[in-house]
């Protein structure tokens, strides 16, 4: 019975975790960034920016030009307007979780 009990209350978190706000904004953005050609492009920019960046480690010169060329990628990426906005509704997503887990302590 307890069992069935908490399967209940397991859908019932479910149905409200996804009519929150939060979470549809969540899954809403997390699509738009699947789906920007422009913030796909600039995280691949910045992924490549950290392969040089590690290869650049053994001459202090290119380890600084690769370093100074992945931070100039970095902040274009988290500066998109899309990623900026997804990365502050992880931080909203995270708190509410956080907020549910000591619920449930």
């Amino acid at each position: 019975m307890s069992e069935l009990n908490f399967e209940q209350a397991l859908q019932l978190l479910k149905e409200a975790l996804n009519d929150d706000q939060r979470v549809q904004a969540f899954f809403a953005y997390q699509s738009a960034l699947e789906n920007d050609f422009e913030v796909q492009k600039l995280n691949r920019a910045l992924i490549e920016a950290q392969k040089v960046l590690t290869l650049a480690f053994p001459s202090p010169s290119a380890h600084q030009k690769a370093k100074d060329d992945y931070n100039q990628a970095k902040a274009a990426y988290e500066n998109h307007p899309l990623v900026a906005n997804f990365m502050q509704i992880q931080i909203e997503i995270a708190d509410l979780l956080a907020q549910i887990k000591t619920q449930l302590e």
